[in-house]
């Protein structure tokens, strides 16, 4: 009686201390998965598309120029008109806060760099203006400074840019390099070249507020900023300005000459869209200082501006017409007018030109028999600056429906 007794008994104290440990247990275990997942949770990327876009992607309705073989698919990609957006940004955005950023960008772009604030004065002014606009970064240094860089993309004396890790997600970390070209134009005024060296920083907290300002679907995405000084190092955490934004795979036009013609006019279709759109932004008309293919870059299926640095806010200055025809060689267009001493409509031109010479007019090549004659008169349009930004979209828009 006594054997069976203690065996009972001991099978209710093994219960009831089961049943004092299991309930914290449980609690601690599903503690650690939320707070795991909390941790390993991408940067905004609940619409983001592993997929690189045109290079892996295979979709049958790309027709072949050597037939007139089609698939029953809609279309390769789906492309997204800069214009389309435009209407919808400008609502989005807070106007005077719009207003803040336009009235602080010319800082950046001083006509002395000698005479010029301090580059570590500047990034201080900038946190003051995004401090007082609201806009915070969404990764904080510390999270920037334990990016695990794996990749270098571009090591220059204008700019580092790196591939890291961040949150098991690859970003593209851009710092800043040592500027010779703004240090020689800066030393030439004031010799100090303490003050001159950092000076490059200027540009990096250009494309801070871009990417802020511009946020669209046609422009690559911030993801996070780190501004704490001007200090230009190798080590990321000694760095003073780091600009996380999301990756893509880099435009390269020798490339893209060789695909299939649906594809090049898609591909034209959108640079026109993202020119139309940098062209008439929320911050007023940009112009373009220099452009590279791979400025473009193509996230999922999207192609997206990269490098935003180069932008210039405003037109040009003028007393007169013939002022503004000067910046085109002297050549008189339609669409560009001197008013309230401004060249309007001459950042567009100056774009249309920039963007036709470098990316739509090599494009414009090996055309089917059935496109050519409308081709011919676009490329005739393009090359005299006949047309504006928006035409040119609406003229793809139309040959896109019909391939």
């Amino acid at each position: 009686m006594i054997v069976p007794y203690l065996k009972s008994l001991m099978r209710r104290r093994c219960r009831v201390r089961l049943r004092k440990w299991i309930v914290p247990f449980v609690v601690i275990f599903f503690l650690i998965v939320w707070i795991t997942r909390l941790n390993s949770f991408d940067i905004e990327d609940d619409d983001a598309d592993t997929n690189l876009g045109i290079w892996g992607y295979k979709a049958p309705s790309v027709r072949n120029d050597d037939d007139d073989s089609r698939s029953s698919s809609s279309s390769v990609l789906h492309w997204l008109s800069g214009r389309e957006f435009i209407g919808k940004q400008l609502l989005a955005h807070d106007s005077k806060k719009m207003a803040q950023i336009k009235n602080f960008l010319p800082v950046l772009y001083p006509s002395d760099w000698g005479q010029a604030p301090e580059a570590d004065e500047v990034v201080l002014q900038t946190q003051r203006l995004l401090y007082d606009l609201g806009y915070f970064s969404k990764l904080s240094c510390k999270e920037l400074d334990a990016a695990h860089v794996f990749s270098s993309l571009s090591i220059s004396e204008r700019k580092h840019v790196d591939v890291g890790l961040i949150k098991k997600r690859e970003v593209v970390l851009k710092s800043q390099g040592r500027d010779l070209n703004i240090k020689v134009s800066c030393m030439q005024s004031v010799y100090d070249a303490t003050k001159c060296t950092f000076m490059g920083n200027y540009l990096l907290l250009r494309e801070v507020l871009f990417y802020i300002a511009l946020e669209n679907p046609l422009i690559v995405r911030q993801l996070g900023f780190c501004l704490r000084g001007d200090r230009i190092a190798e080590p990321l955490r000694h760095k003073g300005v780091i600009l996380a934004i999301e990756q893509g795979h880099p435009l390269v036009l020798n490339d893209i000459k060789h695909y299939s013609w649906l594809l090049r006019l898609q591909v034209i279709y959108q640079i026109s869209s993202i020119i139309n759109y940098i062209s008439h932004s929320p911050l007023g008309s940009l112009r373009i200082q220099r452009l590279k293919s791979e400025d473009f870059v193509v996230v999922g299926d999207q192609i997206k501006l990269s490098d935003l640095d180069d932008l210039v806010v405003g037109e040009y200055p003028c007393t007169s017409l013939e002022q503004c025809y000067e910046h085109l060689k002297n050549k008189e267009v339609p669409g560009i007018q001197c008013l309230k001493k401004k060249c309007v409509g001459l950042n567009e031109k100056l774009n249309l030109k920039m963007v036709s010479d470098h990316m739509l007019l090599p494009l414009m090549v090996n055309v089917p028999p059935q496109s050519k004659k409308a081709i011919s008169v676009i490329i005739g349009q393009l090359q005299s600056l006949q047309i504006s930004t928006e035409y040119l979209v609406d003229v793809f828009t139309k040959l896109l429906a019909k391939a």
